[in-house]
């Protein structure tokens, strides 16, 4: 490469300074033999510089270029004490004239930024589900970023040329009226000249790369000779020979004589067009993201690491009542009590310090208006493009209905068990089965089992019955929905003591379908013994009114005779179809005069004085017959 300047050391200078590329030659055992960032390097090996997950492609990266002459590769790259960063490695191999030995040129071009990028993208797919499959693939560029304090030793002519001619960017330099002075061989190639010397002494109408807007480049480089005084970074759009329009990185550099004056402008150029259309794909994809996030009915908001909210949706404006200027950088302190700060600083805590989301965590807070919200929220780590870690988003959804309906049920649970345990009577509650699944405190003692010893068995193992098959129908009827009362069945304790028991059956429904049975029983052993018993006393009872000699008529308060045994019939001449249900009075008694009598005893018993037993003379209605009959009263 050759140029009308006639300093190319300080040509190299100015430009090694400007540049974020690291150089490296290698010789053929992979050894540094020169490279732009460290003075003692040397016979330092590549892999020293590489990290060690990249080794083996950087291995072949290496083979190929002493091979086939050239080849790329991506990997991650330390250099001046600075941790890895991400390179795009490109390399030729060429022959040394000193020594007549293969070497190999590498160029490395940090793509971090790109890397991290790539990152943001695809967490942003990941994030938001939104961003469209049309992305094109985006690889092996960067930006560039001018990086002072490179120190570049034993620079000569032929590397210069090197790396002038390796680099992807153009670049070119003008002398004070804008005459081109050099450049390198891609500006070159861009203005179909074959070599780059040839464009010395030509000015930018002689040229076709670019001549829409032309007076307007001019006069930015004009202006920069003029002022003494360097654009690094600077973003434009600009329309080259084919008409596609592209995005360009530019430095705009004043060139020095050893005596401090301008004596030309030094100009690169970085095609930046995929990192343009990348961002513009992310912040496209963000601003639906944001909107999608704004118009959700579900609860979003983000917060700073000191818990300041940065962002939220309307429907988070509607669950804490509070307008957005109010929100929008307000603590979340400011709105719960010290009990509820405490709960969410440990969970927010944890998130952070695990990197692991929590879900379905409660909290209460007071809305604008003061009324008490319970909320339920999920939360997530929020990192930003070089994975730190920048605040919180989460989720969050208003369960106050849902949470006094629960303790509602709760308090309605706690008030059955209650009942459940402390009933003197027996409760049990059975599938469609019979199966048992929880039985009450009076009943285990009864039968002599702990719950975990009945859960799941059978009922009908206890069952005694002789009534199998009207307890069956029962159970249809309960499962048909219906309520069943009184049913009596016979059980028996693990002692093989036998009880009977009275018992209710209540239908329970989930979803319309009858799923259990509560059943609500009462011990009736003791009545039913007692029954037995008065059946047996009645029995004897009968037996001696019925043989009795004696008379005996049971008269009701009303004076009615409403029993009377055989002997009655025989003494008073008449059936006992005749006397029953009349008026005791009525018997035709005789005399007549004897009716006081037995009026004044009647009277006396049902004011409760028992009189005294007496003898009479009364003649029989039917015949006349006359008799005398001893009289004994009680109640």
């Amino acid at each position: 490469m050759t140029s009308t300047f006639r300093n190319h050391s300080k040509i190299g200078q100015i430009f090694s300074e400007n540049i974020d590329d690291l150089i490296f030659i290698l010789n053929d055992k992979y050894q540094c033999e020169y490279n732009n960032f460290q003075q003692s390097n040397y016979k330092k090996k590549i892999n020293d510089y590489v990290h060690p997950q990249d080794f083996k492609r950087v291995s072949k990266l290496l083979k190929d270029i002493f091979k086939i002459g050239y080849g790329s590769e991506d990997a991650q790259i330390k250099y001046d004490g600075k941790p890895f960063r991400w390179f795009e490695i490109k390399g030729k191999s060429f022959i040394d004239s000193e020594d007549n030995s293969k070497k190999a040129f590498l160029i490395c071009r940090d793509i971090t930024k790109f890397k991290k990028f790539e990152f943001d993208l695809k967490e942003s797919q990941i994030r938001f589900g939104e961003i469209t499959d049309s992305l094109p693939e985006i690889q092996f560029w960067r930006l560039l970023q001018s990086r002072k304090g490179i120190n570049v030793v034993q620079q000569t002519t032929e590397m210069l040329e090197l790396v002038f001619d390796n680099i992807p960017q153009l670049i070119y330099w003008k002398d004070t009226n804008l005459v081109y002075m050099g450049c390198n061989k891609n500006f070159a190639l861009l203005n179909n000249i074959e070599e780059p010397t040839i464009i010395i002494g030509r000015k930018d109408e002689d040229l076709i790369w670019y001549k829409e807007n032309l007076q307007s480049l001019k006069n930015k480089e004009h202006e920069v000779i003029r002022n003494d005084k360097p654009e690094y970074n600077v973003i434009e759009s600009l329309n080259f020979v084919k008409g596609k329009q592209s995005w360009y990185e530019i430095n705009r550099i004043p060139l020095h004589d050893s005596k401090g004056n301008v004596v030309g402008i030094l100009v690169t150029y970085e095609d930046i067009t995929i990192r343009k259309i990348g961002e513009q794909k992310l912040k496209e994809s963000e601003e639906k993201y944001r909107g999608i996030l704004e118009n959700i009915k579900e609860t979003y908001f983000e917060v700073d690491l000191k818990g300041n909210f940065t962002f939220f949706n309307d429907a988070f404006i509607d669950l804490i009542g509070y307008s957005k200027s109010e929100l929008l950088g307000t603590n979340y302190r400011n709105f719960v009590d010290e009990e509820n700060k405490n709960k969410i600083f440990r969970v927010y805590n944890e998130v952070y310090q695990t990197s692991q989301p929590k879900s379905n965590f409660q909290y209460q807070f007071r809305k604008k208006n003061r009324d008490l919200v319970i909320c339920e929220s999920s939360v997530y780590l929020i990192y930003d493009s070089e994975g730190n870690k920048i605040g919180f988003s989460g989720l969050a959804r208003d369960i106050t209905e849902k949470f006094i309906l629960e303790q509602k049920i709760k308090e309605s649970e706690e008030k059955y068990r209650t009942i459940f345990d402390s009933s003197p009577d027996y409760i049990f509650l059975t599938n469609l089965k019979g199966d048992i699944l929880d039985m009450n405190s009076a009943l285990l003692e009864r039968i002599g089992m702990k719950l975990e010893e009945v859960k799941s068995v059978n009922f009908s193992h206890f069952l005694t019955s002789d009534n199998i098959n009207e307890l069956r129908a029962v159970g249809a009827a309960i499962e048909a929905g219906k309520e069943i009362k009184g049913v009596e069945i016979k059980a028996k304790t693990t002692r093989g003591e036998i009880f009977e028991y009275e018992v209710n059956a209540v239908p329970l429904k989930e979803d319309g379908k009858v799923t259990k049975i509560l059943n609500l029983a009462r011990d009736i052993t003791l009545r039913k013994l007692t029954e037995q018993k008065l059946t047996e006393s009645e029995k004897k009872y009968r037996h001696l009114f019925e043989s009795s000699t004696y008379s005996i008529i049971l008269i009701n308060r009303k004076g009615v005779i409403i029993d009377c045994n055989p002997a009655t019939e025989k003494l008073f001449n008449r059936k006992i179809e005749d006397l029953i249900n009349k008026n005791f009075l009525d018997v035709s008694i005789k005399p007549e005069k004897a009716l006081p009598l037995f009026k004044q005893r009647y009277q006396d018993i049902l004011n409760g004085i028992v009189p005294e037993p007496i003898e009479v003379q009364i003649s029989r209605s039917q015949d006349g017959r006359l008799m005398w009959i001893s009289i004994d009263d009680s109640l």
